[in-house]
This record gives structure tokens, C-alpha cells and sequence, in this order.
């Protein structure tokens, strides 16, 4: 699984989303390094089947996450970037499209607050 720790460096032309700099985990995440590590948490945390990983999949319906599940799942996310996704914002994802979004925004935040 690829963490906020890892070292290798985005993909040339990638759109970049970053932690701040001297942060522990400061790095720098493609979109594409993004998708990854949701997937990868998503598939291997949730069980979540590959093929069902499509930006517009419903957590609940199209992945068959419960609200627990939900809840694990900002857990995970928070521990692979590093960050902290506000509960109100958390109870707004609803797709795989919502989660990258918001991961994305709150890297984004983070690099704005130091």
C-alpha cells in the first residue's frame, strides 16, 4: 500500500496535490496516486471488488459499505494522507467520486494552513 511516507515521485504531468512542507509525511500526490491508494485501501480493507471501482460507485449501494464501514473508511484515509477529514464533511461522500474530491481538497487545505 502506498502511504503519505513514500517516496516516489509523481508521474511527469500528473496534476500534483500536496502536503505542506515540514510536515512528517510532506510529499506530493499525483490524482492518479490518489485513485491508487483509495483503491487500494478500498479493496483491501472493504473487499470491495476492482471491478466495481468506477468514480460514480454509491458506497453503499454499488460497494455495499455500511455506515461502520463508512466510519473505518475516513479512519484509513486520514492514516494514508495523513490529514483529518471533518466529520461534517465525511457525512457528504457518497461516491467514489465524493472520496477523491475530498481527499484531494483536504491535501490541498493542508498545504494552505502552514
Amino acid at each position: 500500500m502506498i502511504y503519505a511516507s513514500d517516496s516516489r515521485p509523481p508521474g511527469a504531468g500528473d496534476k500534483i496535490v500536496s502536503f505542506p512542507e515540514g510536515t512528517v509525511g510532506a510529499r506530493s500526490f499525483s490524482q492518479d496516486e490518489v485513485h491508487q491508494i483509495v483503491a487500494e485501501i478500498l479493496i483491501s480493507e472493504f473487499e470491495v471488488d476492482p471491478d466495481n471501482l468506477s468514480p460514480d460507485a454509491k458506497l453503499g449501494e454499488d460497494l455495499e459499505l455500511d455506515s461502520l464501514d463508512g466510519v473505518d473508511l475516513v479512519v484509513a484515509l486520514e492514516k494514508a494522507f495523513s490529514t483529518r477529514i471533518p466529520e461534517g464533511e465525511a457525512r457528504q461522500i457518497r461516491t467514489l467520486s465524493d472520496i477523491y474530491a475530498q481527499v484531494e481538497r483536504r491535501l490541498a487545505a493542508d498545504q494552505v494552513e502552514v
